[in-house]
C-alpha cells in the first residue's frame, strides 16, 4: 500500500442498514471472491453496509445495473436490517483525501473487475488498526457504505425487526427520490 492513509472512528451507536438475502444471517461475513471487497482467496470474510437505507439499496440492488430497476421478485428474497454500533469501530477512508494518501484515484474503490479492489482490502485486513473499509456509494456519491471485516462481530447489534424489502411502504421512499422502478 503506497501510503498508510487516513483511519476515521465511527462511534459507538452510529447505524447502518444491511439488506440481505433472507436465507442468510443478517450479519453474514462472506468469504466468496465476487464482492468488491472481498478476500481474493477467501482468508477473510466482509459484511458490507450502507449508512442509510438508500446507500444499501443502491449499492445491494442498483450497483451493477444499466438501469433504475428492481425485479420484485428480487425484493421478495432480501431483508433490510438495521445494525447499531456496539463500540467504536476505525474504517480506512477509501474516499475523499484518504484516496490522495493513498495514491488512489476516486474511481479506484468502483474499479470493475474487483480484482484490484480486493486485492488493497487484503493488505488492510492484514493491518491491525482498522476494522474495515469507509467508502462512498457508486450511485450517490453523498452516501457512505462500509465493509467490515470478520475479526469485528462483536461491534454490532440488531436494532429492531428485519424489513421485508417487498413491503415497498418502507423503501418507497428510497424509490420515489431515485426514480427506481419495480418490474
Amino acid at each position: 500500500m503506497p501510503g498508510k492513509g487516513i483511519i476515521v472512528e465511527r462511534p459507538g451507536g452510529w447505524t447502518l442498514i444491511r439488506i440481505h438475502h433472507r436465507t442468510h444471517d443478517p450479519l453474514y461475513f462472506s468469504r466468496q471472491d465476487e464482492g468488491r471487497f472481498n478476500a481474493p482467496h477467501g482468508e477473510f470474510g466482509v459484511c458490507y453496509f450502507g449508512d442509510t437505507l438508500a446507500s444499501a439499496l443502491l449499492e445491494t440492488l442498483i450497483r451493477s445495473s444499466k438501469y433504475l430497476v428492481v425485479p420484485r421478485r428480487e425484493l421478495a428474497t432480501r431483508f433490510a436490517t438495521t445494525f447499531e454500533l456496539s463500540r467504536p469501530v476505525r474504517l480506512l477512508q477509501l474516499h475523499s483525501a484518504g484516496l490522495v494518501t493513498l495514491r488512489l484515484s476516486a474511481a479506484f474503490p468502483h474499479a470493475v473487475p474487483y480484482g484490484e479492489c480486493q486485492s488493497l482490502s487484503a493488505e488492510i485486513c492484514n493491518r491491525q488498526d482498522v476494522d474495515g473499509i469507509e467508502y462512498r456509494c457508486c450511485w450517490d456519491d453523498s452516501l457512505f457504505c462500509v465493509a467490515l471485516f470478520d475479526r469485528a462481530p462483536d461491534s454490532l447489534r440488531v436494532i429492531g425487526d428485519p424489513i421485508p424489502l417487498d413491503d415497498l411502504h418502507h423503501i418507497r421512499p428510497v424509490l420515489k427520490a431515485y426514480d427506481i422502478g419495480v418490474i
